[in-house]
């Protein structure tokens, strides 16, 4: 099972920073996961929520705010903005990383583009895709990108099945031995992004016993907040090839 740091070391450190992904990176993940918005002046950051209130207090919106004018809104409350491209500096050489794409359009995707291939990191990224309509751009744009699909209705798999999706997110409470198998039977792989809503857990958050639960179902991938607790919980991760 495949090891995906949420966030990075989100569950030990402040979600999608450097020390979250450097300590992912030690506890053993084979992939981060970082979120991409754009700011006003169109700079690809990392940044899960649309504003930032939930962790600063401030209802500053990412997209009104240029990219220095987010950087000090953050150094106000102790916090670091980083960039896609710091991100990509980050896991270079040294483990792949997944992005969820927050906004689907076609100005973001060619911007994420243009990062990963000025990074020399267009092979190493998987790119998380909500909406069938973003597969041609995206074959356009970097046909040897490797893409996620994230249905938003694990029932919609099929239209979600195209040329360089390697894989299907399924959030965990929707996972279910037919589901993976059906995803399996597709030729891809079945990753899972933990976190019960039903139980008001956060996405990522998931127990040793759940994980096993996981792993017996044949779930290829885990998102999850502590990669640490998955790498002692499945004693000997894969790696997905290059």
């Amino acid at each position: 099972m495949l090891i995906i740091a949420h966030r990075g070391h989100s569950a030990g450190y402040p979600e999608n920073s450097v020390p979250a992904f450097e300590a992912a990176i030690a506890g053993g993940a084979n992939l981060i996961e970082t979120d991409v918005r754009l700011t006003r002046d169109r700079q690809a950051v990392c940044w899960h929520d649309p504003d930032l209130q939930r962790l600063t207090g401030r209802p500053l919106f990412i997209a009104d705010l240029e990219r220095d004018e987010l950087a000090a809104a953050l150094a106000a409350s102790g916090q670091t903005l980083l960039t896609l491209d710091a991100v990509l500096a980050v896991a270079r050489g040294r483990v792949r990383v997944m992005l969820d794409v927050k906004v689907r359009s076609d100005e973001m995707a060619a911007i994420i583009v243009d990062a990963l291939t000025a990074s020399g990191m267009q092979r190493n990224v998987v790119y998380g895709v909500r909406e069938t309509a973003q597969y041609a751009q995206l074959r356009r744009l970097a046909p040897q990108l490797t893409l996620l699909a994230m249905p938003p209705d694990p029932e919609q798999l099929s239209g979600f099945l195209a040329p360089g999706v390697i894989a299907v997110r399924l959030w965990e409470y929707e996972v279910t031995p037919a589901r993976v198998a059906r995803i399996h039977a597709a030729g891809r792989k079945a990753w899972v992004t933990a976190g019960l809503k039903s139980a008001g857990e956060a996405p990522g958050e998931i127990t040793a016993e759940r994980l096993l639960r996981l792993h017996e179902m044949a779930v290829d991938g885990v998102l999850l907040n502590d990669p640490e607790l998955a790498r002692n919980t499945i004693s000997k991760p894969q790696r997905i090839s290059p």
